[in-house]
């Protein structure tokens, strides 16, 4: 999995600020088998992301701080595996025509992300905090999906 933003910032005081720019994203999944899969969860697939962000980051008080962004992107994805309706092994329906290595799917999604982050104490020149996320994606188009996810934790700053 990997992520790569490239963002302007328009908007910038001690409290809050807004940026917009352009975000990719690249995913892979596998599995080592070679038997027909039952769902599209368990199949191996490649997703490869290109789009636009927006992003406002809000200070609330000195050690809280929240990050909201939206994305928008083309998603094309290949599919490598067989996935099985009923008895007959069947490809993913695609709107687009079989590739070599399995089927295309190319999509559009929208994503959202909420962060929360909590500065706990400062250790030497770096602070351990504490870290909060919502995140979704809608996948539109031909085979729609909903993801959305949570996630907690705790760190350090370098």
């Amino acid at each position: 999995k990997g992520n790569l933003s490239l963002m302007y910032k328009l908007y910038k005081n001690p409290d809050i600020e807004f940026a917009v720019g352009l975000d990719g994203f690249y995913r892979i999944t596998s599995r080592n088998s070679t038997h027909i899969v039952d769902s599209y969860w368990r199949a191996s697939k490649n997703y490869l992301g290109l789009g636009a962000r927006g992003l406002v980051g809000w200070k609330v008080m000195d050690k809280l701080e929240i990050e909201s962004s939206l994305f928008a992107h083309y998603v094309s994805q290949t599919i490598n595996d067989k996935i099985s309706t009923g008895t007959t092994p069947q490809p993913i329906s695609s709107g687009s025509p079989a590739t070599t290595d399995g089927n295309a799917l190319d999509r559009f999604d929208i994503e959202f992300d909420l962060n929360a982050r909590y500065d706990i104490f400062q250790f030497g020149n770096n602070w351990i905090y504490a870290n909060a996320d919502f995140d979704g994606r809608f996948l539109l188009g031909d085979g729609n999906q909903t993801i959305v996810g949570v996630g907690a934790g705790i760190g350090i700053s370098y």
